[in-house]
């Protein structure tokens, strides 16, 4: 077992895998270093699994009571699926896979909720207590590609006297005894 500081991880860089983060951004006094610090302890097409709980579902609009503020998971800050896509964005993060579940946070207490739950659960799914998200870690190469390049034909300049020039090349492969007629005509 290790324990260490979520921003100070004893790692050298890119050397996981993957990383799980299970409702560590809701806990977190700052997300966004944590998820820096993952970025670099992660190697390169790394996979980041992570949950977290909906602002906009029933279980967050319990946490706006008054009496629930003080008990979990209410203690944490909740935030959208969202927005942590767009901080994954920032990192170079491709969000392969995500998803909403438990749209009723007590369904799994009766065969009511739980019947009631998968009949909502297609058009509601964005309202789900939690989500479940893996991000691929994306990197540009630093080694440059070098492009193919093609050849274009360039056209040479002619000069004034064109007309002579092209006249004298045609002569030049004509045969010669229609030479010497072309010559008998120019002469009478």
């Amino acid at each position: 077992t290790l324990v260490a500081d979520y921003f100070q991880l004893p790692f050298i860089e890119k050397s996981f895998d993957a990383c799980i983060l299970l409702h560590q951004l809701d806990y977190c006094t700052d997300p966004h270093r944590l998820l820096r610090e993952i970025d670099r302890v992660m190697v390169d097409d790394g996979y980041l699994i992570l949950s977290g709980s909906n602002p906009l579902s029933l279980l967050g609009f319990q946490g706006l009571l008054p009496w629930n503020r003080k008990k979990n998971p209410w203690l944490g800050r909740m935030f959208l699926l969202s927005r942590v896509q767009d901080w994954l964005a920032l990192l170079n993060y491709e969000v392969i896979y995500h998803d909403d579940f438990a749209i009723l946070p007590s369904a799994r207490h009766s065969a009511c909720a739980a019947w009631l739950e998968n009949m909502i659960a297609e058009p509601l799914n964005a309202f789900g207590s939690f989500y479940f998200m893996v991000a691929r870690k994306r990197t540009c190469p630093l080694k440059p590609i070098k492009p193919t390049w093609k050849l274009r034909r360039h056209l040479a300049p002619i000069g004034v006297n064109c007309r002579t020039q092209v006249k004298e090349m045609t002569n030049e492969l004509l045969p010669q005894s229609s030479l010497s007629s072309d010559s008998k005509k120019a002469s009478s």
